[in-house]
């Protein structure tokens, strides 16, 4: 059937792998298509691999002639290397903070996480069943390396897309690493990642200073810009269809056209910061800044009209309408399939007579209702603009929003993402996107989080995907979710530290 990177995107080249090994170990055929017997005394395994058999055999070849101890001291050398390369948390966190071994071990075993699932191209995973670089998660794990001074390796994540562009001109919500175009192509493609792509531009350049990088890959920026314009209808962006809150099922497939609050901040938020910059080094001419300043103004002005209702942050705006029309045809998750509870594969869907977006299978077993009008509130939109310090908003005007996801939690003793969801499920980063609010508002409550958001570091020192009354859900070891709630985690501590 072939080797596959994720559901039906195949791999487009041969493999090659050896297993060998030393010492006493007899090898069978045996019934699940072999095993190995090791006698008494010491035994090493090896796995080697490579994208032909010569690079397969001579890697084998060298773990074979070198020896253990010196393996091993290379190992140790470079892993002493990446934590001494870190912030000095343990010499500024205060004795009397609390939790803080729990805190630093956190900071150690996610720094360690990252790094075992960031590539040689510089792209970290989603992880371990997700072995592609994904756009939105990298742009969380940025964040974090910042935080803890890693800027080499925040650095490595935008090469990786740089090198991307180069060679195929645009980026997509995910890519392989290491082998070369090979993308995990999704619903509107072209929004959402591409806000993060510059938001992470500009926090690294905030971090390190080096100009020369953003000259360099501000053709990438440019394309990421423009890309979202064409998207723009009533002054509002699409959902990007591989959102965590979208592909857990908390927010409907069938929204994925409406405004999004979170696209749309985003696009509004790397606007203002590209725009300045290209003002600041006349990298446009006058005429094209003024003119991509007034269709950024534009979204500026009618964003509290679209997504502000009753003192909270729309998730959705039903009553965006794409001027160009929906297209044809798209790359994304059947809405059939995920209605009805059938495997959920990423593949092309048609859009049917009543707009809604159908693999073949199910086009061909007749009509499909049209989709409801439903407008949702959703807590990982209504705290993301504390997350992005978004201009849009003064903190006065969300707390009262903050307050009531605070005491609704307070009250039961859950933190569902969607509150009108029976479920309780948690998206994993809900718990820090709340403390990470709470810490900006000075809120004294700040700490009942802090503490709930760290027991929730699994046995790997690392958070999940989602969670179902605390309990974890989906996917281990989660760079994105680990990321966010963790650098939630340190800004409260520095709060706490500087109060």
């Amino acid at each position: 059937a072939g080797t596959f990177l994720y559901h039906t995107y195949p791999f487009p080249m041969p493999l090659f792998h050896q297993v060998a090994w030393k010492g006493p170990v007899l090898a069978q055929a045996g019934s699940a298509g072999g095993e190995f017997v090791c006698g008494p005394g010491e035994v090493f395994f090896w796995f080697s691999g490579g994208p032909d058999y010569a690079s397969a055999m001579l890697t084998s070849q060298a773990v074979r002639e070198a020896s253990h101890s010196h393996l091993l001291s290379q190992t140790r050398a470079s892993w002493h290397e990446f934590s001494s390369s870190r912030h000095p948390f343990s010499d500024e966190l205060p004795l009397n903070l609390p939790l803080r071994a729990s805190l630093l071990q956190s900071l150690d075993d996610v720094a360690v996480m990252i790094k075992t699932q960031q590539s040689e191209q510089g792209a970290v995973i989603a992880g371990h069943n997700y072995h592609m670089g994904y756009v939105r998660d990298q742009y969380g794990v940025s964040r974090l390396l910042l935080a803890m001074g890693l800027i080499t390796e925040a650095r490595h994540i935008l090469e990786f897309y740089w090198c991307v562009f180069q060679r195929h001109g645009r980026i997509h919500n995910a890519q392989a690493c290491g082998v070369d175009g090979v993308f995990h192509v999704h619903e509107n493609d072209e929004v959402e990642i591409t806000g993060y792509l510059i938001r992470q531009a500009f926090d690294l350049l905030a971090h390190s200073g080096d100009e020369e990088f953003m000259h360099l890959i501000f053709p990438m920026l440019q394309w990421a810009w423009e890309a979202q314009k064409v998207h723009l209808a009533q002054g509002m962006l699409p959902f990007n269809g591989d959102e965590t809150y979208v592909a857990g099922g908390v927010l409907p497939r069938y929204t994925l056209n409406d405004g999004s609050a979170e696209a749309t901040l985003l696009f509004i938020d790397g606007g203002e910061r590209l725009l300045a910059w290209i003002e600041k080094n006349q990298s446009w001419q006058p005429d094209r800044l003024a003119d991509n300043r007034r269709v950024l103004e534009s979204s500026c002005v009618v964003y509290r009209k679209n997504f502000w209702l009753e003192g909270k942050l729309l998730t959705n705006q039903p009553e965006r309408t794409p001027e160009r029309g929906l297209p044809r045809f798209r790359h994304g998750v059947c809405e059939r399939c995920a209605l009805e509870g059938r495997h959920q594969g990423i593949e092309w869907t048609e859009r049917s007579e009543v707009g809604r977006y159908l693999c073949p299978n199910c086009l061909s077993q007749g009509a499909f209702e049209p989709a409801p009008v439903s407008f949702f509130f959703l807590q990982s939109v209504g705290l993301s603009s504390f997350y992005f310090q978004s201009s849009l908003f003064e903190p006065a005007e969300l707390a009262p929003a903050v307050s009531a996801i605070l005491q609704n939690y307070l009250a039961t003793g859950v933190l569902p993402s969607r509150p009108d969801d029976a479920t309780s499920l948690t998206v994993g980063y809900d718990y820090g996107l709340l403390l990470y609010a709470l810490t900006e508002l000075g809120s004294p409550e700040g700490a009942i989080l802090y503490e709930k958001t760290l027991s929730l570091v699994d046995e790997t020192g690392a958070w999940v995907e989602y969670y179902l009354d605390h309990k974890p859900q989906g996917t281990r070891c989660r760079p994105w979710e680990s990321a966010i709630n963790l650098e939630a985690l340190l800004h409260w501590a520095i709060r706490f530290t500087t109060n």
